[in-house]
């Protein structure tokens, strides 16, 4: 079935139906009611919210769910003091915000809006040492946020920015502020730029371009389109092109290498896919962008293959080969993921078919989903991969609208909701601290999809909220 323009719109523009001021919770008849476990999980962490000074609240450490002091540096959504540390990671902890604020919006709750403002509000401030316009949290050697990250607490962290960006919601918060964090990754990239605006075009020596992410690159382009989209200054439009042109050029040259920038695997490619679509919806004339986002995604494809069984494998550029369906790894009850995950190359796969209309990628998008529709539902689910699959079958049934899809939706659910697989992510025992540190990155992700599969279960009255398809 070919997506219908509206149902395009409904996946790449982010509608989201909401419910009526006279809906309660028990005019719903579904069972289990996932806008209710959203809202109790939502509303257990903002009950055990206390001072931590006089202007800054932080969550408090007698809840079932958060089990270790919350230090003035670390993680909003602390982790067990030998967990791994890398995983305190500001990204995630928006998208957690990004949840509470979507059920403010569809349970008419304007407490859960105030409270992720105030913690938006407190990031963004914090980021800023007073007199200053350098990020507390950069640093000039390229992204190398967590050494002062105001929200890390270890040497070993990932970059704060280390997956795209929700920026529409920073900037609904404080414009200003949201601004001087674009102008920081700016600054932090200025090796990168050309003297003249006039050579943004052209191809960059080889030894002029320092060693850096090809996926900061993309988060980026990402950036500085969405300021050019706000503001209309044509310096930042400049500024997306030029990252988009490193990008492509490090794809031309060597793709066993990639060219200048680091690819760390080929996954990366999907996630810059991503990006220069995100990019191309903020400037709708860069239509090269939207190609670029094909290519990848289909060049990663290519550069995969299936087993006998017909499961994908990836193929890194160190020849390395390894499987990349952490469904399958989940057979058993040990809790492990493996990246990238099928259910991710889905989702961006159908956000590039989807705007797109390439048929291609919306065969890859299906191909991901007929993989894990076929694959057995682990003992123990593990949050990275429920979200994505969650996710994934959610695209789908706004493109297709077939009620297969809606229905492994609710398959993975109720598989999160029975195992209580939130509660094990933020309440382990001892001995299951390390699998939950991997795991609780990916709660706000897993919150977004329990609220979304409610939202089209009940066919709610649509309103407008913040874009958030990956």
């Amino acid at each position: 079935m070919k997506p219908t323009i509206a149902s395009l719109l409904l996946l790449s523009v982010g509608f989201f139906s909401g419910l009526s001021p006279e809906f309660t919770f028990a005019q719903a008849k579904l069972r289990p009611q996932y806008l209710k476990v959203a809202g109790e999980y939502y509303d257990h962490l903002l009950s055990q919210t206390q001072s931590h000074s006089s202007a800054i609240p932080w969550w408090g450490v007698k809840s079932d769910f958060l089990t270790t002091t919350i230090q003035a540096k670390s993680s909003l959504w602390p982790l067990p003091t030998n967990a791994p540390q890398k995983q305190a990671n500001l990204a995630y902890e928006l998208s957690i915000l990004h949840g509470m604020r979507v059920l403010a919006e569809l349970t008419d709750r304007g407490s859960y809006r105030l409270a992720s403002n105030r913690y938006l509000s407190f990031y963004l401030q914090q980021g800023f040492p007073k007199g200053s316009n350098r990020l507390a949290w950069g640093k000039a050697n390229y992204f190398d946020f967590a050494k002062n990250c105001p929200v890390c607490d270890s040497s070993e962290s990932l970059s704060i920015f280390n997956r795209p960006v929700p920026w529409e919601m920073l900037w609904d918060v404080s414009p200003e502020r949201t601004k001087l964090v674009i102008l920081d990754l700016e600054s932090q990239l200025q090796p990168l730029w050309p003297v003249q605006a006039s050579e943004s075009k052209k191809e960059i020596p080889s030894a002029d371009i320092p060693k850096i992410s090809a996926v900061q690159i993309g988060i980026s382009m990402q950036a500085f389109a969405f300021l050019y989209h706000k503001s209309g200054d044509l310096h930042w439009l400049q500024r997306a092109r030029h990252c988009g042109d490193l990008l492509n050029q490090s794809q031309k040259k060597n793709q066993s290498t990639q060219g200048n920038l680091q690819w760390q695997h080929s996954f990366d490619q999907v996630t810059v896919a991503y990006c220069f679509m995100k990019s191309w919806r903020e400037v709708a004339g860069e239509q090269n962008w939207g190609g670029s986002a094909k290519e990848m995604i289909l060049a990663f494809d290519q550069s995969a293959f299936e087993d006998e069984e017909g499961r994908w494998n990836s193929v890194d550029w160190n020849a390395e080969s390894h499987p990349i369906p952490c469904w399958e790894s989940l057979r058993s009850s040990e809790v492990d993921f493996t990246e990238p995950s099928v259910g991710e190359l889905g989702r961006i796969a159908a956000y590039v078919g989807g705007v797109t209309r390439d048929q291609r990628c919306l065969n890859i998008a299906n191909r991901a989903f007929q993989q894990l529709e076929r694959a057995p539902i682990p003992t123990r689910m593990d949050l990275h991969c429920g979200a994505t699959g969650l996710g994934l079958a959610l695209d789908l049934y706004d493109l297709q609208g077939e009620k297969r899809y809606l229905e492994f939706a609710s398959k993975i659910a109720q598989a999160l909701h029975k195992q209580d697989a939130l509660r094990f992510a933020m309440s382990p025992t001892q001995t299951e601290q390390n699998s939950a540190g991997l795991q609780r990155s990916h709660v706000g992700d897993v919150l977004l999809g329990l609220i979304r599969l409610d939202h089209r279960t009940l066919r709610m009255r649509s309103v407008r909220t913040t874009d958030w398809t990956y």
